[in-house]
């Protein structure tokens, strides 16, 4: 059994929950603020994450199939990651703070593919993991300015 990796990533975002969720229901629209290394798509016809959607991730190096599996506006949306280079499970989480919101993602991961297994030998997944989301995060308060 491979080692399973608890991650969690929060910052403060200058707009309201309600408009900070439906950015991140907005899942076409991820390529506005997220690192461009990073894509994502949404399976199906459906414009936004709903319960039941599918979406694909795919960093560098991988990727990876999560279906929304709880939406509670505007606090929290859960997802499931079912298939890819790892599985686990992953949950955006909004807090009101004065005029911004606490956002937080945090998810629980544990690698599937052999290729993956390997880099925990030489890369701290912890600390890139971060990094990817500490770019999210930034871009994500230029795009709601």
């Amino acid at each position: 059994m491979s080692k399973v990796f608890d991650l969690d990533d929060r910052d403060l975002i200058p707009c309201s929950p309600d408009r900070l969720f439906n950015i991140l229901l907005d899942v076409r629209s991820y390529y506005r603020w997220w690192p461009k290394e990073v894509k994502f798509e949404l399976a199906g016809d459906e414009s936004m994450a709903q319960v039941g959607a599918v979406i694909g991730m795919s960093p560098p190096f991988m990727k990876v199939w999560m279906r929304v599996i709880q939406i509670d506006r505007p606090i929290v949306m859960i997802m499931d990651v079912f298939k890819g280079d790892y599985v686990g499970s992953a949950r955006w989480v909004l807090a009101p703070v004065a005029q911004s919101t606490e956002l937080a993602y945090i998810t629980t991961v544990r690698f599937t593919t052999l290729k993956m297994k390997l880099s925990t030998l030489f890369v701290d997944v912890t600390e890139e993991h971060s990094k990817s989301m500490r770019q999210a995060f930034e871009g994500l308060k230029r795009y709601v300015k």
